[in-house]
């Protein structure tokens, strides 16, 4: 829909006369602005026949649409189209055309008050909803708690306007069968079997398997064998250093010692780590 309106301004901005146009003007403007359409169109549609021009038609047609009326809207943009040839009002009212040629307005009366109802990829609410739909069929549904639901379709031609009027049915619970008259005769019970044993639930298997637990210590254990060796490598360094005079070499021994003591202080920082980790998945895991 063009939202736009093309209201001459020496029409609004004119002192107000016997039959001038300008307060309708000024009056069909707010409506429209204000989601008024319906009145808008009445304020306009009294400014034409004052002063017929192109502009008043242009909003006249503009506010016609708005209301869900597009078949006299396309009307109205015709005539604009006639009394001019180009311009913005011309393309105004052509973008107008268009838009109605290939689009219908569905106007929905329905109950109970608040239902939700879809129409097509639409969504609004009882009682009444009104919105502009691409010509074609489309799925149409109504819900509400304690209601039977309503699914169907409208076919919505493109420039015109399809009503419809849906009212859910209470949904009612079935009566209950009235007692019997007279009491049954009474039936000798069957014979029931025994029930059978009922069997142990089968123990839950473990959250962590034991398998992780165990690996994961494994892991451990190895990287404290391996912490331990490069830890004992470093003291050796150590020694080696103390008993060299020749610099080099001892700074090359003093390095090895730094490096060895780094992999010994990890590994068995990690293998500590991975044992009491694997310990606890075994215990905590289920697997014990």
């Amino acid at each position: 829909m063009v939202t736009s309106l093309f209201v001459s301004l020496v029409a609004l901005l004119a002192p107000a006369e016997v039959g001038d146009p300008a307060p309708l003007l000024r009056r069909g403007t707010e409506l429209y602005k204000a989601g008024v359409y319906d009145k808008a169109a009445e304020a306009f549609d009294a400014a034409w026949r004052l002063a017929p021009t192109p502009t008043t038609a242009l909003n006249l047609a503009q506010a016609l649409e708005g209301a869900g009326r597009p078949a006299e809207a396309l009307d109205w943009y015709g005539r604009v189209m006639e009394s001019e040839a180009s311009g913005p009002r011309h393309e105004a009212a052509l973008a107008g055309r268009r838009h109605l040629q290939g689009h219908g307005f569905l106007a929905v009366t329905c109950g109970p008050p608040g239902a939700a109802l879809t129409a097509g990829p639409q969504r609004g609410a009882c009682p009444t909803f009104g919105v502009y739909l691409p010509a074609g069929t489309h799925p149409l549904s109504l819900r509400a708690d304690g209601r039977a639901p309503y699914d169907g379709t409208v076919s919505i031609p493109g420039g015109t306007r399809v009503e419809r009027t849906l009212d859910l049915r209470l949904v009612v619970a079935a009566p209950a069968p009235p007692p019997a008259s007279e009491p049954a005769p009474a039936v000798a019970a069957a014979v029931q079997p025994a029930p059978a044993p009922v069997e142990p639930a089968p123990e839950p298997d473990p959250a962590v398997p034991a398998w992780v637990g165990y690996t994961v210590a494994g892991v451990g254990a190895a990287a404290l064998i391996v912490g331990g060796l490069y830890y004992a490598k470093a003291a050796d360094d150590a020694e080696r250093a103390d008993g060299r005079p020749d610099s080099r070499a001892r700074d090359t021994l003093e390095d090895d010692f730094d490096r060895h003591r780094a992999v010994g202080y990890g590994g068995l920082g990690v293998g500590g780590a991975l044992v009491l980790a694997g310990g606890g998945l075994l215990v905590f895991g289920g697997a014990f």
